[in-house]
């Protein structure tokens, strides 16, 4: 068979590298079951977005002007009868892209960033002595996020202000929250409480430090989970926009702890209400985790977490 891949041209610092490492985790699975993979040709999406429609779009007519008219049909009546099989990093509720892994940030050099982290196969062993060296019980009851906060200011911003400015006005418990490449710090220009001001970069063995790791997306997607997965903490997730294979088995799988997440608003507009509702409703969730399990012993987070490890030690190794 044949592998197709589109074009996905990219300024950032990865370049167009993304569709090499997509053939890379196709090229690991070749490896690692020779001749049991199917030989059929293989169409890989290279951009970070969904494609293939839950429904096909189609031609119905032409405008006077020459335009296309098009519609919207199911796919079991189309012509086609089905989908065209099409691999993607992930996939929302509007698209039926087929999952596929990710593997862009494993084993390269994030330039200007401070860090190399090793390949997934070298990191989760390391990952993996963290979690049984220090377990869950004895961490600090930290909230940490990895992720920039360019790419979802109101979300990610707004969770450094829940620590910042509104839970501590409204008398409630702080999150301690430590952020990956952010220096938190009251003050900020656009969004007061948050300091833009870039900090150091911590490496994915030092996130298994902190007992609960914050899933947020960015743009679209985030590649952040597949090393928390390898922390043995507890996740914690909002609503979802995306699909990764990590997060739908997470997900399915009930292996977070399930809260809201706040959008920041400027001031005077009244869903500024929401945004501290939900950093409560995050408040309150930790303080549930940190409570002690009926009839004492270990946190009510432990039970969760340690589902969470023995599967992704089964599945993830």
């Amino acid at each position: 068979g044949a592998l197709f891949m589109s074009e996905f041209k990219s300024r950032s610092k990865w370049g167009d590298s993304k569709r090499w490492y997509n053939a890379w985790a196709l090229l690991e699975l070749l490896e690692t079951y020779p001749g049991q993979v199917p030989d059929v040709d293989i169409a890989i999406n290279g951009a970070d977005e969904p494609f293939i429609g839950s429904q096909e779009l189609f031609r119905v007519g032409t405008k006077p002007d020459g335009r296309a008219i098009k519609g919207l049909r199911p796919w079991n009546v189309s012509q086609a009868r089905s989908p065209p099989p099409l691999f993607s990093v992930c996939r929302d509720a509007n698209n039926v892209d087929l999952l596929w892994p990710q593997y862009n940030i494993w084993g390269m050099d994030w330039t200007g960033m401070g860090m190399r982290e090793p390949p997934w196969c070298v990191q989760f062993p390391m990952l993996r002595r963290t979690w049984l060296r220090k377990g869950i019980t004895h961490r600090p009851g930290k909230l940490f996020w990895r992720g920039q906060l360019k790419s979802n200011p109101s979300t990610r911003g707004a969770m450094v202000r829940c620590r910042t400015r509104l839970l501590p006005k409204a008398g409630k418990r702080r999150i301690d929250v430590e952020v990956n490449g952010v220096v938190i710090r009251k003050g900020g220009g656009s969004m007061p409480g948050v300091s833009t001001r870039g900090g150091k970069q911590v490496s994915a063995s030092a996130r298994c430090n902190a007992k609960y790791l914050l899933h947020m997306e960015g743009r679209s997607f985030s590649l952040a989970q597949l090393p928390q997965a390898g922390c043995g903490s507890l996740m914690v997730m909002g609503p979802h926009r995306y699909y990764t294979p990590i997060e739908r088995a997470y997900r399915a799988n009930g292996f977070f702890l399930p809260v809201q997440l706040p959008v920041y608003n400027p001031g005077g507009d009244p869903r500024a209400v929401v945004e501290r509702g939900a950093c409560e409703n995050v408040s309150a969730a930790i303080t549930w985790a940190e409570s002690k399990a009926p009839g004492g012993g270990a946190d009510a987070s432990a039970a969760v977490a340690a589902e969470a490890a023995a599967w992704t030690e089964l599945e993830l190794s």
